[in-house]
């Protein structure tokens, strides 16, 4: 039997939103990698790529990674999943408005037009948006988040007072996030042998 088919949906869904293993930090790392190289060569096809292949990884990795070493018990409880999802989606679709407004402002050549306006306004929307995601994070009781937050806050901070380009921030952001929670899931690794 396998170990998917030992557990009810509840079970896998707070798998899911178990954040000690380090799999949610490489898959925003990567989404963050893979956003900055979208805006970096101008492919639209980097943005099929963040779809396509950072959830199922994400995934594969709770699945062959997660389930087998830790065990029902150690799960946090329904109330908190639902807290944590509901957290995670008000997130995603603040970043994800943020993205909207960073791409059609750089789609319509605003940038040239307005120019330092933008950068300036930009970062403090991107500022606003990380402070608040933060605090959120840092209420729902997850301690790292708020740290890739602020490094996101100090990130907007160094574009809008240096002429280092957003995708590059971005990717090196991105770079980061996936080699902390790279450590993270070795460290786990190590502190969680497979129960089955």
């Amino acid at each position: 039997m396998s170990v998917y088919n030992q557990f009810n949906d509840r079970d896998v869904h707070a798998y899911l939103m178990y954040g000690q293993d380090g799999l949610q930090d490489i898959a925003v790392g990567l989404v963050l990698l893979l956003a900055g190289l979208l805006l970096y060569t101008d492919n639209a096809a980097f943005g099929g790529i963040l779809a396509v292949l950072v959830y199922p990884f994400l995934l594969m990795g709770k699945r062959y990674l997660t389930m087998p070493r830790v065990a029902p018990a150690e799960l946090p409880p329904a109330r908190l999943v639902q807290q944590r999802t509901i957290l995670a989606l008000v997130i995603g679709l603040a970043f994800l408005l943020l993205g909207l407004l960073v791409f059609g402002v750089v789609a319509a050549d605003l940038l040239d037009l307005t120019g330092r306006f933008w950068i300036i306004t930009g970062s403090s929307l991107a500022i606003l948006v990380a402070g608040l995601a933060a605090l959120l994070a840092w209420r729902a009781g997850n301690r790292r988040l708020p740290l890739y937050f602020l490094l996101i806050m100090v990130t907007f901070l160094l574009i809008s007072q240096s002429s280092v380009p957003l995708p590059v921030m971005m990717m090196v952001l991105g770079l980061l996030i996936t080699l902390i929670g790279s450590y993270i899931l070795g460290r786990f690794l190590l502190t969680h042998p497979r129960l089955l």
